[in-house]
């Protein structure tokens, strides 16, 4: 259902307007640092994450989402996933509004990486859970080390590329990591 809006969306705005031109993408919800800083915009945190710049964006980040995305939600359930990923995207929002369009308050934001970054933390964590209680039922496809490959090779791609936003990346990672931990703890006690 999430690859589903986000292509959705990137298709309705594709059909208005240029999704590479951060103008046009400001102007339909990406983040920047005047909207959202200085009038308020907080909505833009939450729509930013649903908004890529281009098909080559939308397709990476649908990717994963689909190989991925699955794993968690098998073992968090359909409510959790879902707060969750908006949950991780949201912070990853924030850290980039702080760390990232408050460095450079002309860049212009958007992209569902942050919330995707927020799976890989969720799935991160329900690894390290396994394995501290010696399960190894949940994601023994991926594991420990095939989990942190994934998550490093992912931040490095963007520590050496132009245009990535890793603010929100870690954000995001942190952010799952740290939802996916609360999930679990509420579902124990219920």
């Amino acid at each position: 259902m999430l690859v589903l809006i986000n292509v959705l969306v990137f298709a309705v705005l594709s059909f208005f307007g240029d999704t590479t031109n951060a103008e046009f993408m400001a102007a339909h919800g990406a983040m920047d640092w005047v909207d959202i800083v200085e009038k308020g915009q907080y909505y833009r945190l939450f729509t930013s994450i649903f908004l890529h710049f281009g098909a080559d964006h939308l397709l990476q980040n649908m990717l994963i989402l689909l190989l991925i995305g699955c794993r968690l939600e098998r073992i968090t359930g359909k409510l959790a996933y879902f707060i969750i990923y908006i949950g991780a995207g949201l912070v990853g929002a924030v850290n980039s509004v702080i760390f990232t369009l408050g460095a450079s308050p002309n860049t212009v934001g958007a992209g569902a990486s942050g919330a995707i970054f927020g799976v890989m933390g969720g799935l991160l964590f329900c690894i390290l859970a396994d394995l501290i209680q010696k399960k190894r039922h949940r994601v023994e496809e991926i594991g420990l080390t095939g989990m942190i490959f994934m998550v490093c090779s992912a931040l490095s791609y963007g520590f050496f590329s132009n245009g990535v936003d890793n603010a929100a990346h870690i954000g995001g990672l942190i952010g799952g990591f740290l939802l996916t931990m609360l999930s679990r703890l509420l579902c124990k006690n219920r």
